[in-house]
């Protein structure tokens, strides 16, 4: 039997002259069906979710409650920022850290966010709080659907996990990126150049994370006490964030039609 498409309709005639026809995108799915399927790739610890949107790739990674030493400003630092500012060692407990990380082709791109969570992840539908930290910015206007908790990656060498093996490249790019989020100094950058940061604009929620210095006297008298504080809610599921991430980094390529089918027999490369 012959298949035809025509338009966004895939139809056919059985041998004893019966026509069938069926709308394209289901025709698709029905013959192609998602499936799940890491191949040779080994994941690493922590990944809760992956979702992929012509080309384009969230990560969702999740991390326990646990206490962090950190590279944080001192208070008397006449620099705000960069590699000249001063620092000091401190140590703190944070909550459930979900990361969202971006892949464009398989490459970790710059467009990544992080959330807080009082509980770990059972559901997309799940929602997500603003995290109380400085290098992690809050750009002023959100209306244009930027990030809503952009991770600085400036100190991130993507060329060398862009170029790194195959096999490894993913997981060594989520690694980088988590190292990126927790082992770089924490100073006023996000304050300067986007105009705030979240531990900025949350230190306020509770008096136990008022300063640095009362997040570390809180730390040790209870090391999970990051667990109770009412981190700000940002009113997004991880499903919602995740959309908004989508609609800023793909193109809206509309129903699958014969054109698109073609183009992407035109756009194949050479065997």
């Amino acid at each position: 039997m012959n298949i035809t498409i025509t338009g966004t309709t895939a139809s056919t005639v059985s041998p004893e002259g019966v026509k069938a026809s069926m709308d394209l995108a289901k025709f698709l799915e029905a013959v192609c069906p998602p499936c799940m399927d890491t191949g040779e790739q080994i994941l690493c610890d922590g990944i809760k979710s992956i979702q992929s949107m012509d080309g384009f790739t969230i990560v969702v990674h999740q991390s326990a409650p646990a206490i962090y030493n950190f590279k944080w400003i001192a208070k008397d630092s006449v620099i705000r920022s960069g590699r000249d500012a001063k620092y000091r060692n401190v140590r703190i407990a944070l909550p459930y850290v979900i990361l969202l990380a971006t892949f464009q082709d398989g490459l970790l791109t710059m467009d990544n966010e992080c959330y807080f969570r009082t509980s770990p992840l059972n559901k997309i539908d799940d929602g997500l709080l603003y995290p109380a930290l400085l290098n992690v910015s809050k750009f002023p206007n959100t209306s244009n659907n930027r990030a809503l908790t952009w991770i600085c990656t400036q100190h991130l060498n993507f060329g060398k996990v862009h170029e790194g093996p195959e096999l490894t490249r993913f997981r060594d790019s989520v690694a980088a990126l988590w190292q990126c989020l927790i082992g770089a100094g924490f100073n006023y950058s996000s304050e300067a150049n986007e105009g705030a940061s979240w531990y900025g604009e949350s230190c306020k929620v509770d008096k136990r994370i008022a300063t640095i210095e009362d997040w570390q006297d809180a730390t040790r008298e209870d090391p999970l006490f990051a667990i109770d504080v009412p981190w700000l809610d940002t009113g997004h599921s991880l499903k919602k964030m995740c959309q908004r991430i989508f609609k800023r980094n793909v193109a809206d390529a509309g129903p699958m039609t014969a054109e698109r089918l073609a183009t992407a027999i035109f756009n194949a490369k050479p065997q």
